[in-house]
């Protein structure tokens, strides 16, 4: 069987006419313009990225280059206070995060979703202590959270 390429273009009959000038382009990542009377919409694959406010400044989401994780598992090492950051950060940006575990061995999950396959997790390892710069990295290669500082999350 042979391989497919999908068609991403889609027409919606429209009763006004007008140009190519009039390009919409939706938060679904569709970009929209009249054409002789009829809407014609198709996927963008540039238009992934999403931009938040967290901490007083606008942040940027770019995960088209990422490695694709559904979800991150943190170290029982993160402090409180590092995970509470990156539970506001999850809210902010869309994403979901969940604690768990007894008080002095909190794990958390943060991610596109939390009930995902194991296959799509990235467990760090339990005992590596990380430092404020390398879970800006984790984040920045994973969820393309790229303007996110050292100093947002500590």
């Amino acid at each position: 069987m042979g391989c497919r390429v999908p068609d991403y273009e889609t027409e919606v009959s429209g009763q006004i006419s007008g140009s190519r000038r009039s390009h919409k382009r939706s938060s679904l990542g569709l970009a929209a313009g009249l054409i002789h009377g009829r809407v014609c919409a198709g996927a963008s694959w540039t238009s992934t990225v999403r931009q938040f406010e967290w901490h007083g400044k606008v942040q940027t989401m770019t995960p088209d280059d990422c490695f694709g994780y559904l979800c991150i598992s943190f170290p029982v090492t993160l402090s409180a206070e590092t995970r509470r950051a990156l539970h506001s950060l999850a809210e902010a940006a869309g994403l979901h995060a969940s604690s768990h575990g007894p008080k002095g061995l909190r794990n958390l999950r943060f991610g596109n979703s939390l009930d995902c396959n194991p296959a799509a997790e990235l467990m760090l390892p339990e005992c590596s202590e990380l430092s404020a710069e390398e879970i800006c990295q984790v984040l920045a290669t994973n969820f393309g959270l790229m303007s996110i500082t050292p100093e947002d999350i500590t």
